[in-house]
């Protein structure tokens, strides 16, 4: 089922952040099965989507400098607080509005 995702990430001054990499991870137990995660990269106007999502609860998070598709569970945990929960219903759609990661060369 199609589960379309539409997210945007507001900066410090609140626009848009383009190029900002995406990812949709399955919240336990389920987050070990990686062919229910997704990513994207932000357009222009701070926005992606995600389509084929199955239905389920998960944690979104927006990344400015790396695209951590294959991030392990000690990075998760490390990052947990930036994420955002998500639920996916289907045939429905979701909004979020993200806080960036910290990048680690900051």
């Amino acid at each position: 089922m199609v589960a379309p995702f539409r997210r945007r990430w507001p900066n410090d001054k609140d626009d848009p952040i383009p190029q900002a990499h995406v990812i949709l991870l399955p919240d336990p137990p389920r987050r070990a099965q990686r062919g229910l995660r997704g990513d994207c990269t932000t357009e222009a106007n701070g926005g992606c989507n995600l389509r084929g999502i199955a239905p389920g609860e998960y944690h979104a998070f927006a990344f400015v400098n790396n695209s951590p598709l294959d991030v392990d569970e000690a990075t998760i945990k490390e990052v947990e607080k930036c994420g955002k929960k998500v639920t996916i219903v289907a045939g429905g759609q979701a909004q979020v509005t993200l806080e960036l990661v910290p990048d680690d060369e900051e």
